[in-house]
């Protein structure tokens, strides 16, 4: 197991150990779990079945949140680490840059596949619901799945270290899209933008292996699209 573990931790695409916890993502993640939680717990009663729904999916954006907060280290450093990182260990470059760079792509693909679609509770829950469920799918498809990817095809296959990262990146970007499929249906510039946004999510994570800048900028993504009305 422990070879394994550092075969996995030396061979991502920038050669970096993943950045685990810091002081950014720890303070994301908390607000994040709490405000699904609140959002779960204010709806899941209504008469709306809509809102019913919502509450639904706060609630595993819950258990979402806390498997990749959990997760997070395990898989590099063989070990569960729950308390973050002092702050001036934080690759303060690589976090803007990573950030700026997903939270642009991202835009553009929704730009290209002019995402319009809607829905309803109220103005202030919709815009935190949106924001930090995005937060919390970081933490479980990045941090934990698209990692636990990586260690199983590691560990059970003889694959080049590529064709190994490009299949848990496909398998993570696809499960990213499965999980929305009950809420998209048929909608496929959604479907579309969902998959692709998974795969640069991805590999944003594979260059610079910093979750908290996969969380800043599907956050931002989030805020700006429901600003412009758009939902994703």
């Amino acid at each position: 197991m422990p070879s394994v573990v550092k075969r996995v931790q030396q061979k991502n695409v920038m050669n970096e150990k993943n950045v685990g916890h810091t002081a950014i993502s720890y303070l994301l993640t908390i607000i994040a779990i709490g405000i699904m939680l609140y959002i779960g717990v204010k709806y899941i009663n209504s008469v709306d079945t809509l809102e019913r729904a919502y509450a639904s999916w706060a609630f595993l954006f819950v258990v979402f949140g806390l498997i990749g907060f959990f997760a997070i280290d395990y898989f590099d450093n063989k070990q569960i680490n729950i308390y973050p990182k002092k702050f001036n260990e934080i690759n303060m470059f690589r976090f803007v840059i990573a950030t700026i760079i997903m939270f642009i792509g991202g835009m553009y693909i929704d730009f290209v596949t002019r995402l319009t679609i809607r829905y309803a509770l109220s103005d202030t829950d919709l815009i935190l619901y949106y924001i930090f469920a995005g937060i919390c799918e970081e933490l479980f498809f990045r941090a934990f799945l698209l990692n636990f990817l990586i260690f199983i095809l590691t560990k059970k296959s003889k694959l080049p270290h590529p064709v190994v990262l490009l299949i848990a990146l496909a398998g993570s970007s696809v499960a990213f899209m499965a999980i929305h499929l009950q809420v998209y249906g048929s909608n496929q510039a959604m479907l579309v933008s969902t998959l692709l946004g998974g795969f640069l999510l991805g590999g944003g994570y594979l260059i610079f292996r910093d979750i908290s800048a996969n969380m800043g900028a599907h956050a931002l993504k989030n805020a700006l699209g429901y600003i412009n009305l758009v939902k994703f």
